[in-house]
């Protein structure tokens, strides 16, 4: 039979079994190990001139021998998984997103390819306070980081592949854990999390004015605070009832006969 891409061994299993699908079979782990993949997929693919081009970046490599769009994209996924510690508890020693775990597994597989490929970095920030930098070394990533990304995305998808749980979940797991040292970096970024962003949609809108000639165009922008969030939807929900109603009242006026009018 064909050979085991990990071990070279003739494949024997383990298979899903009847009935079974990916869900039922890996259970709770299922979507963030799906997640991981597809995230690793993308860095991956991210080193690909062709695949780069259908996304439009026609850039040539430059430092490091890759391209920016390459470099940032690495660099912001190992961010992620530094950042995503806020949502592993402690206490309870789970993850609570699917996203985050799959993030910070990635950072770890970085981490254990060594070479400098990424380094995770304690210093002062501006404000005197404990901060966080991360350093990823561009020259390394279409070495070092390719030929790592590239054995674990092998791992990932030849155990889901065989339905191999026992394999699948022992390696994700232990990925997944947080040491000591890592539950001291949460806490650095735990002290700088910032409020959640707010978007914060403006309104533009016709001004008010009998003659409809010296009507303006009026753009109403909001606080990025939950009550400019409220305002900003009670004002466009009033221009679209408005809207609405004067619609209404042209086809009740197109459709009602003149002796109806009198």
């Amino acid at each position: 039979g064909a050979a085991h891409p990990l071990t070279g061994e003739p494949i024997t299993g383990p298979f899903y079994a009847p009935g079974t699908t990916w869900d039922s079979t890996f259970g709770k782990i299922a979507s963030t190990y799906e997640e991981c993949r597809a995230e690793c997929s993308g860095l991956y693919l991210s080193l690909e001139e062709e695949v780069l081009k259908v996304f439009g970046h026609e850039e040539m490599a430059s430092e490091g021998n890759v391209t920016d769009v390459t470099y940032i994209n690495w660099l912001l996924m190992a961010r992620a998984g530094l950042t995503g510690l806020e949502f592993y508890t402690p206490e309870t020693k789970g993850w609570r997103q699917a996203h985050m775990q799959a993030r910070y597994v990635i950072l770890r597989v970085m981490l254990e390819a060594g070479e400098g490929l990424v380094e995770l970095k304690q210093i002062e920030g501006a404000d005197g306070k404990p901060d966080l930098e991360v350093l990823l070394a561009r020259d390394k990533i279409s070495t070092v980081g390719k030929e790592t990304i590239g054995a674990f995305l092998l791992k990932l998808q030849v155990h889901k592949s065989l339905g191999d749980l026992s394999a699948g979940s022992t390696m994700y797991n232990r990925y997944s854990e947080v040491p000591e040292e890592m539950i001291a970096l949460r806490e650095i970024v735990m002290a700088r999390k910032e409020p959640r962003k707010l978007l914060i949609q403006p309104h533009m809108h016709a001004s008010e004015s009998a003659d409809s000639a010296d009507r303006k165009v009026e753009l109403q922008t909001f606080a990025s605070t939950p009550t400019g969030m409220i305002e900003s939807f009670v004002a466009v929900r009033k221009a679209i009832l408005g809207a609405s109603s004067r619609h209404n009242a042209m086809r009740v006026a197109a459709v009602t006969p003149p002796s109806a009018c009198a």
